[in-house]
């Protein structure tokens, strides 16, 4: 008897499924959706009280890895980003290696698409990490120009905060990229 219930349960399952098939809305994919990549030069000015150590000025190159996802909605080309990143920045000669997440909000209009961006994460001091590890929350935004659908250079100017045990430091920054685009 419980075979038998069993078996019903499991052919009212599979009628279901097979009748729902017919009803079902084909998915469509999104073809600007995927892997994106951030290569950027990065440089930035120490603001405010600058007598911190490394609190004057910085420069380096910074990587994001990350997706994009395209939201078609209101007719309105929209896509944002989310990825994390690393690299290396020289703040007054001493090597300082981020670690943080990126996220980015696009408008998409046509060849050029303005965009605001947020990053938070961890600035690590190889020397020292215990001590002269970093807060980092960093807010900008920019343009970015695309050449294909898969590679594009951005621009764009933003303004930072670098916490620790020692003090806050505070930074204006600018950044240049080439950026990449699975397909």
């Amino acid at each position: 008897m419980k075979r038998v219930i069993s078996l019903y349960i499991l052919l009212i399952i599979i009628s279901v499924t097979v009748i729902g098939q017919g009803r079902r809305r084909s998915m469509t994919t999104n073809p600007n959706s995927g892997y994106a990549n951030f290569n950027e030069a990065a440089a930035g000015y120490g603001l405010g009280t600058t007598s911190l150590p490394n609190s004057g000025y910085y420069y380096g190159g910074i990587t994001t890895h990350g997706y994009q996802l395209n939201i078609y909605g209101f007719n309105v080309n929209q896509s944002f980003f989310a990825g994390l990143g690393s690299g290396a920045l020289f703040h007054e000669g001493d090597p300082l290696i981020p670690l943080y997440l990126d996220l980015r909000f696009f408008w998409n209009i046509k060849n050029i698409s303005p965009y605001l961006m947020g990053e938070g994460g961890f600035l690590f001091n190889p020397n020292d990490v215990d001590k002269k590890t970093l807060l980092i929350i960093n807010a900008g935004g920019g343009v970015q120009f695309n050449f294909s659908d898969n590679f594009s250079v951005n621009l764009g100017p933003g303004i930072g905060i670098q916490m620790g045990v020692d003090g806050r430091r505070s930074f204006a920054f600018a950044r240049v990229g080439l950026n990449f685009k699975a397909r």
